[in-house]
Protein backbone atom coordinates (compact mmCIF):
# COMPACT_ATOMS: atom_id res chain seq x y z
CA UNK A 1 0.00 0.00 0.00
CA UNK A 2 1.53 3.30 -1.19
CA UNK A 3 2.05 5.47 2.44
CA UNK A 4 0.08 9.21 2.65
CA UNK A 5 3.19 10.34 4.70
CA UNK A 6 6.71 11.58 4.44
CA UNK A 7 8.74 9.65 6.80
CA UNK A 8 10.32 11.77 9.59
CA UNK A 9 13.56 12.02 8.42
CA UNK A 10 12.48 13.06 4.88
CA UNK A 11 10.08 15.95 6.21
CA UNK A 12 12.73 16.97 8.43
CA UNK A 13 15.30 17.09 4.81
CA UNK A 14 12.72 18.77 3.04
CA UNK A 15 12.01 21.66 5.64
CA UNK A 16 15.74 21.94 6.32
CA UNK A 17 16.07 22.47 2.65
CA UNK A 18 13.14 24.78 2.54
CA UNK A 19 15.32 27.59 4.98
CA UNK A 20 18.05 27.55 2.94
CA UNK A 21 16.41 27.84 -0.86
CA UNK A 22 14.28 31.12 -2.17
CA UNK A 23 10.77 31.64 -1.43
CA UNK A 24 10.15 31.01 -5.19
CA UNK A 25 11.55 27.48 -5.19
CA UNK A 26 9.72 26.75 -2.11
CA UNK A 27 6.37 27.18 -4.06
CA UNK A 28 7.70 23.97 -6.07
CA UNK A 29 8.87 22.03 -3.31
CA UNK A 30 5.50 21.98 -2.17
CA UNK A 31 2.91 19.76 -1.76
CA UNK A 32 0.85 19.50 -4.65
CA UNK A 33 -2.64 22.14 -4.90
CA UNK A 34 -5.58 21.64 -5.16
CA UNK A 35 -5.97 22.25 -9.22
CA UNK A 36 -2.60 19.89 -9.68
CA UNK A 37 -4.29 17.16 -7.60
CA UNK A 38 -7.56 17.58 -9.28
CA UNK A 39 -6.07 17.39 -12.73
CA UNK A 40 -4.12 14.36 -11.68
CA UNK A 41 -7.08 12.28 -10.15
CA UNK A 42 -9.28 12.94 -12.91
CA UNK A 43 -6.78 11.68 -15.49
CA UNK A 44 -6.05 8.68 -13.51
CA UNK A 45 -9.75 8.04 -13.76
CA UNK A 46 -10.64 8.53 -17.03
CA UNK A 47 -8.02 6.34 -18.38
CA UNK A 48 -8.84 3.28 -15.81
CA UNK A 49 -12.19 4.08 -17.58
CA UNK A 50 -10.56 3.50 -20.96
CA UNK A 51 -8.22 0.96 -20.00
CA UNK A 52 -11.44 -0.88 -18.67
CA UNK A 53 -13.19 -0.38 -21.89
CA UNK A 54 -11.23 -1.29 -23.88
CA UNK A 55 -11.43 -5.01 -22.08
CA UNK A 56 -15.00 -5.25 -22.45
CA UNK A 57 -17.35 -7.68 -24.43
CA UNK A 58 -14.48 -10.18 -25.20
CA UNK A 59 -15.57 -14.03 -25.52
CA UNK A 60 -12.73 -16.25 -24.02
CA UNK A 61 -10.94 -17.25 -26.79
CA UNK A 62 -10.98 -13.21 -27.85
CA UNK A 63 -9.85 -11.90 -24.23
CA UNK A 64 -6.49 -14.51 -25.29
CA UNK A 65 -6.38 -14.39 -28.65
CA UNK A 66 -2.60 -12.91 -29.81
CA UNK A 67 -1.76 -11.23 -32.97
CA UNK A 68 1.27 -13.33 -33.26
CA UNK A 69 3.60 -15.18 -30.60
CA UNK A 70 6.10 -12.58 -29.61
CA UNK A 71 2.81 -10.10 -29.39
CA UNK A 72 0.55 -9.60 -26.26
CA UNK A 73 -3.40 -10.61 -26.50
CA UNK A 74 -6.04 -8.47 -24.90
CA UNK A 75 -5.35 -9.84 -21.78
CA UNK A 76 -2.02 -9.71 -21.07
CA UNK A 77 -2.07 -6.01 -22.32
CA UNK A 78 -4.19 -5.08 -19.22
CA UNK A 79 -2.19 -6.94 -17.00
CA UNK A 80 1.32 -5.27 -17.41
CA UNK A 81 -0.65 -2.01 -16.91
CA UNK A 82 -2.05 -3.89 -13.49
CA UNK A 83 1.49 -4.97 -12.43
CA UNK A 84 2.70 -1.77 -13.41
CA UNK A 85 0.53 0.08 -10.85
CA UNK A 86 1.51 -2.07 -8.33
CA UNK A 87 4.94 -1.59 -9.05
CA UNK A 88 5.17 2.24 -9.19
CA UNK A 89 3.33 1.91 -5.55
CA UNK A 90 6.58 0.29 -4.22
CA UNK A 91 8.38 3.21 -5.46
CA UNK A 92 6.63 6.13 -4.36
CA UNK A 93 6.61 4.55 -1.30
CA UNK A 94 10.41 5.29 -1.37
CA UNK A 95 9.96 8.17 -2.92
CA UNK A 96 7.91 9.55 -0.13
CA UNK A 97 10.38 7.99 2.42
CA UNK A 98 13.56 9.49 0.31
CA UNK A 99 15.39 12.98 1.39
CA UNK A 100 14.69 15.75 -1.11
CA UNK A 101 17.43 16.54 -3.67
CA UNK A 102 17.59 19.64 -4.52
CA UNK A 103 19.57 19.51 -7.98
CA UNK A 104 17.27 16.46 -9.25
CA UNK A 105 14.33 18.58 -8.38
CA UNK A 106 15.59 21.39 -10.56
CA UNK A 107 16.89 19.07 -13.31
CA UNK A 108 12.84 17.73 -13.71
CA UNK A 109 10.96 21.28 -13.61
CA UNK A 110 8.46 21.05 -16.46
CA UNK A 111 8.98 17.03 -17.47
CA UNK A 112 5.12 16.38 -17.14
CA UNK A 113 4.58 17.13 -20.51
CA UNK A 114 7.47 14.58 -21.65
CA UNK A 115 6.41 12.43 -19.01
CA UNK A 116 2.64 11.83 -20.62
CA UNK A 117 3.90 11.48 -23.80
CA UNK A 118 6.33 8.90 -22.99
CA UNK A 119 3.81 7.23 -20.78
CA UNK A 120 1.59 7.22 -24.24
CA UNK A 121 4.16 6.79 -27.24
CA UNK A 122 4.42 3.50 -29.58
CA UNK A 123 6.93 4.84 -31.45
CA UNK A 124 9.32 3.14 -29.21
CA UNK A 125 8.93 -0.19 -28.87
CA UNK A 126 10.62 -0.90 -25.50
CA UNK A 127 10.59 -4.74 -23.73
CA UNK A 128 8.82 -5.13 -20.53
CA UNK A 129 10.89 -6.38 -17.87
CA UNK A 130 10.88 -9.38 -16.29
CA UNK A 131 8.87 -8.18 -13.10
CA UNK A 132 6.20 -6.71 -15.16
CA UNK A 133 5.36 -9.24 -18.01
CA UNK A 134 1.99 -10.84 -17.86
CA UNK A 135 1.49 -14.37 -16.82
CA UNK A 136 -2.25 -15.19 -17.67
CA UNK A 137 -3.86 -14.24 -14.49
CA UNK A 138 -7.10 -12.88 -15.23
CA UNK A 139 -9.58 -15.08 -16.97
CA UNK A 140 -11.73 -12.22 -18.05
CA UNK A 141 -11.97 -8.25 -17.90
CA UNK A 142 -14.64 -8.38 -14.70
CA UNK A 143 -11.81 -10.18 -12.76
CA UNK A 144 -9.29 -8.03 -14.13
CA UNK A 145 -10.92 -4.84 -12.58
CA UNK A 146 -11.88 -6.70 -9.67
CA UNK A 147 -7.96 -6.24 -9.25
CA UNK A 148 -6.94 -3.06 -10.65
CA UNK A 149 -9.69 -0.65 -9.74
CA UNK A 150 -8.79 -0.62 -6.54
CA UNK A 151 -5.16 -0.23 -7.00
CA UNK A 152 -6.24 2.44 -8.91
CA UNK A 153 -8.04 4.21 -6.43
CA UNK A 154 -5.45 3.39 -3.90
CA UNK A 155 -3.01 5.77 -6.66
CA UNK A 156 -6.08 8.59 -6.55
CA UNK A 157 -6.37 7.98 -3.23
CA UNK A 158 -2.86 8.80 -2.97
CA UNK A 159 -3.10 11.98 -4.76
CA UNK A 160 -5.79 13.51 -3.29
CA UNK A 161 -3.57 13.29 0.41
CA UNK A 162 -0.29 12.56 0.23
CA UNK A 163 1.63 15.42 1.94
CA UNK A 164 4.68 14.81 0.65
CA UNK A 165 6.30 17.78 -1.99
CA UNK A 166 5.66 15.16 -4.50
CA UNK A 167 7.75 17.94 -7.48
CA UNK A 168 11.32 16.91 -5.05
CA UNK A 169 11.07 13.54 -4.60
CA UNK A 170 12.88 12.46 -7.77
CA UNK A 171 13.80 8.61 -9.28
CA UNK A 172 15.05 7.54 -12.83
CA UNK A 173 13.09 5.98 -15.54
CA UNK A 174 15.30 3.78 -17.24
CA UNK A 175 13.71 4.92 -20.66
CA UNK A 176 13.33 8.16 -20.25
CA UNK A 177 15.68 9.98 -17.12
CA UNK A 178 14.65 11.43 -14.00
CA UNK A 179 11.15 12.11 -12.92
CA UNK A 180 9.24 13.99 -9.86
CA UNK A 181 7.29 11.39 -8.20
CA UNK A 182 4.48 14.08 -9.31
CA UNK A 183 5.82 12.94 -13.29
CA UNK A 184 5.78 9.44 -12.37
CA UNK A 185 2.01 9.76 -11.41
CA UNK A 186 1.17 11.47 -14.95
CA UNK A 187 3.74 8.72 -16.61
CA UNK A 188 1.42 5.98 -15.19
CA UNK A 189 -2.31 6.93 -16.15
CA UNK A 190 -0.93 7.72 -19.82
CA UNK A 191 1.19 4.19 -19.67
CA UNK A 192 -2.36 2.90 -18.88
CA UNK A 193 -3.88 4.60 -22.06
CA UNK A 194 -0.83 3.23 -24.37
CA UNK A 195 -1.70 0.11 -23.69
CA UNK A 196 -5.51 0.28 -24.04
CA UNK A 197 -5.01 1.41 -27.42
CA UNK A 198 -2.22 -1.93 -27.72
CA UNK A 199 -5.92 -3.57 -27.21
CA UNK A 200 -7.67 -1.74 -29.43
CA UNK A 201 -5.31 -2.63 -31.96
CA UNK A 202 -5.40 -6.26 -31.09
CA UNK A 203 -9.09 -5.98 -31.39
CA UNK A 204 -8.87 -4.56 -34.82
CA UNK A 205 -6.48 -7.10 -36.35
CA UNK A 206 -8.29 -8.56 -39.28
CA UNK A 207 -7.30 -11.52 -37.62
CA UNK A 208 -9.29 -10.99 -34.53
CA UNK A 209 -11.62 -13.77 -33.70
CA UNK A 210 -15.14 -13.29 -34.47
CA UNK A 211 -17.57 -13.11 -31.35
CA UNK A 212 -19.65 -16.31 -32.35
CA UNK A 213 -16.42 -18.15 -31.81
CA UNK A 214 -16.88 -20.57 -28.91
CA UNK A 215 -14.72 -20.16 -25.75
Amino acid sequence: MVSLRMSSGGLRSYLSYAKIIGAGIIDRMSTLTAEQRAALEADLERSRQVLIEAGRGLTASQWTWKPAPDRWSVAECLEHVAIVETLLSGRLNRMVGAQVDEEAAARVVGREAAAQKAGTSREAKRQAPEMARPAARFGSVEEFDAHFTPLRVQTIEFVRTSDAPLHALVEAHPAIGELSAHQWLWFLSAHCERHAEQAKEVRADPAFPPSDVAS
